[in-house]
């Protein structure tokens, strides 16, 4: 029976793979903390509500990018239809902003909600739309 002692072994192989995987990790902590961070949600309240009852939609949105931006909410009727636009703040520089409103349900079936963040550089013209939050979805009985 042969036994190999490992504490004669060279080590230098084991020390470059973990000198290289801290350096990688390292590395990509940087870019990832260098790049814009944004954030963009949606609450509506009550999920399940009765025609004629108020639905209250509350959106945040923004983004560290120095660029203009306008916080919108949207609505559409059922899982797949058309989104159309609610209200949206006033176009700022670094803050998307935030919005409240209250809503009535007036028919009966499903309505989603979401929040999108539109930006715009000192090079375009137009907002483009950015991020979006998840969608919520509302049952009206």
């Amino acid at each position: 029976m042969t036994f190999h002692n490992l504490a004669h072994h060279s080590r230098g192989p084991l020390r470059f793979a973990v000198v290289a995987a801290v350096g990688v990790s390292t590395l990509a902590l940087a870019v990832g903390s260098a790049s814009a961070k944004s954030a963009t949600d949606i609450a509506v309240s009550p999920h399940r509500a009765h025609v004629g009852a108020v639905l209250r939609v509350t959106g945040n949105g923004g983004s560290d990018d120095p660029v203009y931006q306008r916080l919108c909410i949207q609505d559409r009727v059922g899982r797949h239809g058309v989104w159309h636009e609610i209200t949206c703040t006033h176009e700022r520089y670094w803050d998307g902003g935030s919005l409240s409103l209250r809503l009535r349900a007036a028919h009966r079936g499903t309505m989603q909600f979401r929040a999108v963040l539109f930006v715009r550089d000192n090079l375009r013209q137009r907002p483009q739309p950015g991020p979006e939050s998840a969608t919520v979805t509302v049952v009206i009985r």
